[in-house]
C-alpha cells in the first residue's frame, strides 16, 4: 500500500499496485489465446484503418498512434520491464552471470538468463506510452533497474540495472519502430544492450524484434537473429526466433542457437572462422534442448537448457509480483503518472479510463507548449547525449548514465535499499577512489557529518512537476524538467 500526491497537489487515495483486474482478457502473444473479445476487434479495425491507410508492406507506420483506453495495457512501456528482467528460478538470474567460475560458465548461465527473460507479449493490448522524463525504479529478485524516458518523439528508453553484489551490470537503450510486412506489424527495437561482467568481459547484444499477426494465424510473437559477443573471450551466442508459419500445425515461439567460439578475437585480428561448443533448438515458452554438445563442461545432448513452462502462468496485465518499485513518491514515477488510469482500466471503466488518459495527454501538451513558448530545453535527469551506434551498426544517439545523479537520487528514494556502485568510484573490487569521484556522498564514503543518515532515508523527492501546479506561474517554472509526451 502506498499514498502518492497527484502532480497538481491534492492527496490520493491509497491504492494496492498489485490487484487483480476486474477484466481478465488480457491474452498472451500465444496464437491460440488470439482476441479480447468483440469490442476489441472494432476498436481494432478502427485503429487500423488509421496506421495503415496508404501504406504498403515494407514502410514504416507510426508506433505511437493513440488507441482507444480498452486496447491499453494497464502497465506503462517502462514497468513492461519487469516481466524482461524475470528469470525463473533464482538460480537463473542476473547474478548467476558473475558466480560463474569460467568465461563458458558465464556465457551459458547468460543464454539461459537471456531466455528465461524472453516472455509473451500480449495480443491486442498496448502499454501506454512512457512521457518524457518518466522513471521507474524497481527491485527485482537478484537485481535492481532503473529506467528513465529520455526522449518522446522519437521514443527512447534508457535504463541501468545491476545485480545485488554489483558484480554483473546491465544497461542499454531501446528505440521502437513499426513497420508494416504484409501481414502484420513488425516492431523492431534500434539500440544496443551492454551486460558487464568482472573486470574485461563485455557481452554486447541488440534487442529482438515483435512482430503482431493482424491476419492467421494470429498472435504476437519474437522474431529475428540476435548475437551476443563477448570481445574478450572471443565467445559468442547466436540466436534466431523463428516466425509462425502460415500453414496449419505450425510452431510459435521457436528459437534455435548455438554458443561458438570466434577465432578472431581483440588478440588475434587475423583468426577466421568458428568452433561451436553447443548448439539447442525448443520453445522459449516450453522447453529449449541441448541438440550438440562439442564442450565437456556444458549440458549434454538431449537435456534441457532452459524450462520456460512457468511463463504461461504470468499475466502480462499485472506482471510478475516478486518487483518492489522504489520511486513510487517521486511525481515523474510510472506509478504516480499512470495510477488513476491503470485503476480504471482495472475496474473496466472505459469512460473513466478514456476520460483519465486524456487528462495526462493535455497536461503534457500544455507542458511541452509552455516549454517551447519560453525556450526552455529538457534534459534528462539520469542521463545524457553522446554520439554512438547500435548494435546493428547504424548512428544514433546514445544514452550515457550519469552514475553520481543516479547515486543520491536513489538514496532519497529507496532509503538505501539499492546499495549502487559508482562506476567511476569502485575498481571492480568495490574500493572507492576519493580522488577520481566528484560525488558529494558516496555510499562506500560515507555520509557528510552535516547529512543524518535517518532523514535521507526518508527524504520526499522533489518533483520538478511541483513547480507546474499552475502553468504560467514566475521563474520556478525555468528550472522544472518537464515533459512532452503522450499516453497511448
Amino acid at each position: 500500500m502506498a499514498e502518492v500526491v497527484d502532480a497538481d497537489g491534492r492527496g490520493a487515495a491509497s491504492v494496492d499496485e498489485r490487484v487483480e483486474p476486474a477484466e481478465t482478457s488480457f491474452a498472451r502473444g500465444n496464437g491460440k489465446k488470439g482476441a479480447n473479445g468483440g469490442n476489441n476487434w472494432s476498436a481494432l479495425l478502427s485503429v487500423m484503418k488509421q496506421v495503415l491507410r496508404g501504406v504498403r508492406p515494407g514502410k514504416s507506420v507510426r508506433y505511437d498512434t493513440a488507441v482507444p483506453s480498452k486496447m491499453l495495457l494497464p502497465r506503462s512501456a517502462l514497468e513492461v520491464m519487469e516481466d524482461m528482467y524475470y528469470a525463473g528460478e533464482m538460480q537463473n538470474g542476473l547474478s548467476s552471470i558473475g558466480r560463474q567460475a569460467t568465461p563458458e560458465g558465464r556465457m551459458l548461465a547468460l543464454v539461459r538468463w537471456y531466455l528465461h527473460t524472453v516472455t509473451a507479449p500480449p495480443y491486442l493490448r498496448k502499454p501506454y506510452n512512457p512521457v518524457l522524463g518518466e522513471t521507474h525504479v524497481f527491485q527485482a529478485q537478484d537485481g535492481y533497474m532503473m529506467e528513465e524516458q529520455v526522449s518522446h518523439h522519437p521514443p527512447v528508453t534508457a535504463f541501468y540495472g545491476e545485480d545485488l553484489s554489483g558484480n554483473t551490470k546491465y544497461w542499454g537503450q531501446y528505440e521502437p519502430h513499426a513497420t508494416f510486412t504484409g501481414v502484420g506489424i513488425l516492431i523492431r527495437m534500434t539500440g544496443k544492450s551492454s551486460i558487464q561482467v568482472r573486470e574485461n568481459e563485455l557481452y554486447e547484444m541488440p534487442q529482438v524484434g515483435l512482430h503482431i499477426r493482424l491476419l492467421p494465424p494470429l498472435g504476437a510473437e519474437w522474431v529475428g537473429k540476435v548475437r551476443i559477443r563477448c570481445e574478450a573471450t572471443g565467445l559468442c551466442t547466436a540466436f534466431e526466433f523463428k516466425p509462425r508459419g502460415i500453414l496449419p500445425g505450425g510452431s510459435w515461439n521457436v528459437v534455435t542457437g548455438r554458443i561458438y567460439r570466434s577465432l578472431r578475437t581483440h588478440g588475434n585480428k587475423n583468426g577466421k572462422g568458428e568452433e561451436v561448443l553447443l548448439q539447442f533448438k525448443g520453445s522459449w515458452m516450453g522447453q529449449v534442448v541441448v541438440t550438440d554438445n562439442n564442450y565437456a563442461g556444458y549440458p549434454a545432448e538431449g537435456d534441457v537448457l532452459v524450462d520456460g513452462k512457468y511463463k504461461h502462468d504470468v499475466n502480462p496485465a499485472i506482471g510478475p509480483k516478486f518487483t518492489e518499485v522504489l520511486n513510487k513518491n517521486d511525481e515523474k514515477s510510472s506509478y504516480a503518472v499512470w495510477r488513476k488510469l491503470t485503476l480504471a482500466l482495472y475496474d473496466g471503466d472505459d469512460a473513466a479510463s478514456g476520460k483519465e488518459k486524456h487528462r495526462v495527454e493535455q497536461y503534457e501538451r500544455k507542458v511541452r507548449k509552455w516549454r517551447k513558448e519560453s525556450g526552455i530545453e529538457w534534459g534528462p535527469r539520469f542521463f545524457e547525449a553522446t554520439d554512438g551506434h547500435a548494435a546493428t551498426g547504424e548512428k544514433i544517439t546514445m544514452w550515457k548514465l550519469r552514475s553520481h545523479e543516479l547515486s543520491e537520487y536513489l538514496r532519497s528514494v529507496g532509503g538505501g535499499i539499492w546499495p549502487f556502485h559508482c562506476p567511476c568510484c569502485e575498481l571492480y573490487k568495490f574500493r572507492p577512489s576519493e580522488a577520481s569521484c566528484t560525488l558529494r556522498s558516496h555510499p562506500l564514503l560515507g555520509l557528510p557529518e552535516e547529512e543524518d543518515e535517518d532523514a535521507l532515508s526518508t527524504k520526499v523527492v522533489p518533483s520538478p512537476l511541483r513547480m507546474f501546479k499552475k502553468l504560467g506561474r514566475g521563474k520556478k517554472q525555468q528550472k522544472a524538467g518537464l515533459v512532452e509526451g503522450s499516453a497511448d
